[in-house]
Order: C-alpha cells, then structure tokens, then sequence
C-alpha cells in the first residue's frame, strides 16, 4: 500500500551500536576521508593500534593501512564510531555535513553534535532546542560553557557520568550565585541554598500561589540537584558514582534552574 513503507519506519526504534546496514557506508565515509590525507590516516592508525601502518604511507602503503584499519572495525564497532569522532575532532572539511545525512538516513542512535566535532546520543528535539535556547541567551559565559560540558559528558559517545552532573552543579552555580550569594565569592551551591532558605524575604519570584510557597519549590529543586551529587563528602560517608540516568536528569534539571535565575524568574530584593 502507498505510504506503508513509510508508517512502518516511522515506528522504527533508532538503532544502538552500529547495525548491519550502516557499518559499510561508516567504513566507506573514512575511507574517503583518509584515503588522501595520509597524515591523518597515519594518526588514526596509532589511535586503533594498527602495529602494520607503514611510517609512509602513501600509495600501495595507503591502502594496506586502511584495509588493517577496516578489518578492525569489523569487529569492533565501538573503535569505529571513535574513529569516526577523531574525523570530526580535526574538522575535515565537509566530513559532518554527509555524515548527519547517514546517521539519520540509517536511524541510528547517534548524531553529530552542534559543534561538528562529536557523537551524540539522540534527544528529544524539543528538550534539545530547550538546551540550546538556555545557552545561547544566558549571559555568564561560564554558566554557558558549563551547560555545554554537562550536555556533551552526558549524551556523548564516551559519557561520564560523574563529571556531567560535576559541570551540572557549577552551571547552576554560575547562574545562582550572583542572586542568592553575591557577597560570597566562594560560596557553593549548598550555602546558596541555605541563604534562601533561612533568608526568603530577601528574594522574590515570578510565580504566585496561594497555596504553595514558590520560593520553596525553587529551593528543593536546587537542593535535589546538590545533595544528588555522591562523594561530596569526606569521612566516613558512603560515597558511589552517579549513574548515566542520573547525570542526564541532573543536566536537564540545571538548564531548567539556570533558565530560572539567568530570566529574573527568581531575582533578589534589592532595598534601599
């Protein structure tokens, strides 16, 4: 039926890894890229351990390399899509541009970030264009790189886990900070949330309820995202690494924080 091939992959979940119908056009995309720059093909080599890439490569060298290089990526596909990033790291001209086109053509899990230069594990669009919003229009340029590092550290081909929700908690410090502790320099996020907490007529919020105390909304959200963070603590505490789960709800908690306080949503009161 017309149309049905269509409804049918509209259904498709994306693909993990690297399938079967992806992994020749992968392999042919590097070739093409480092078939005439030995240079980088050279590096790339050391980077996959390749021990028989010839130091000159070129010619009949060139080949032989990329066929040891390839026939590793047969079996391990994780080495592929690194290769892959290297590609993009050293931005070859044109290499991002048909790359997202087969990515997304194949339906496979991951994309090319915003920078050109990385992997990414694919997002709601709608919550991705929420991050790229907070981002471009906060001000504090290190609240903003913060963010960025928190995003790619948490959706990137090697994610980390424990530095995401790390560079998620100095985001919302950035943005925090200048309103709920700006006499203090050196404040964390944990004596922010205790100025507002013990000192709430001193700021004022946006939202108006009757019922609930908005203020207090606002400090427990900031507080679920400081005392989330394990191994902040010395001692005798218990301390354990943050889950992939956990450092991307933190990330996408902080942008709604720092969207918060970089807008005025949640502001201080300034007396004369």
């Amino acid at each position: 039926m017309p149309g049905s091939r269509g409804r049918r992959l509209a259904l498709e979940e994306p693909f993990e890894d690297v399938p079967p119908h992806l992994l020749p056009q992968l392999q042919s995309w590097l070739v093409r890229i480092l078939q005439d720059r030995p240079e980088v093909l050279r590096v790339a080599c050391l980077e996959a351990r390749v021990t028989t890439c010839d130091p000159t490569v070129g010619g009949s060298n060139t080949i032989r390399a990329l066929n040891d290089l390839l026939s590793l990526t047969d079996g391990d596909h994780h080495l592929l899509l690194e290769l892959v990033e290297y590609v993009l790291r050293l931005g070859v001209a044109g290499s991002s541009k048909g790359l997202r086109l087969m990515l997304a053509a194949a339906n496979s899990v991951y994309a090319v970030n915003d920078n050109g230069d990385g992997l990414e594990v694919l997002v709601d669009p709608m919550a991705k264009d929420q991050v790229r919003a907070v981002i471009a229009e906060v001000s504090s340029a290190s609240c903003s790189e913060h963010l960025k590092n928190a995003w790619n550290k948490a959706y990137g081909l090697n994610p980390d886990p424990v530095n995401s929700y790390s560079e998620s908690i100095k985001a919302v410090e950035a943005a925090v900070i200048p309103i709920l502790a700006r006499d203090d320099s050196k404040a964390t996020l944990g004596k922010a949330i205790n100025n507002l907490k013990n000192g709430k007529s001193n700021f004022k919020t946006v939202v108006y309820s009757p019922k609930v105390d908005a203020l207090d909304r606002v400090g427990e959200m900031l507080s679920l995202l400081w005392d989330g963070q394990s191994g902040r603590h010395g001692g005798n505490a218990p301390t354990r690494h943050q889950t992939l789960d956990e450092c991307r709800f933190a990330v996408h908690l902080a942008v709604t924080l720092v969207q918060m306080f970089s807008s005025g949503a949640v502001s201080r009161i300034d007396r004369i």
